[in-house]
């Protein structure tokens, strides 16, 4: 039988990681990193602190294709199951 672990990882805004206990697999910290800003961009999306990926973009002095896509990302790894796939990629009619 096989039993599956499971471990918290909290990723900081710095990009740091902490994890309780010891962590005995690797992470990849750049995608964790992107993931919690994505997260945190749409936070601020759905709270209305900003209107849109490019107003984003520009206080954080990125590219605004860059925050696009992971924003997407995001979206893509927090869409309900029930959602077919295509859906979440195909253009607003």
């Amino acid at each position: 039988m096989l039993q599956h672990t499971q471990i918290k990882v909290v990723v900081r805004p710095d990009g740091q990681v902490e994890a309780a206990g010891k962590a005995t697999t690797q992470h990849d910290q750049p995608l964790l990193v992107a993931l919690t800003r994505a997260f945190y961009w749409q936070q601020l999306l759905d709270d209305g602190v900003v209107s849109s990926g490019s107003e984003i973009a520009q206080r954080e002095g990125l590219h605004h294709s860059t925050v696009n896509e992971l924003l997407r990302l995001a979206l893509r790894g927090s869409r309900p199951s029930s959602e077919p796939s295509w859906r979440a990629s195909s253009p607003a009619a």
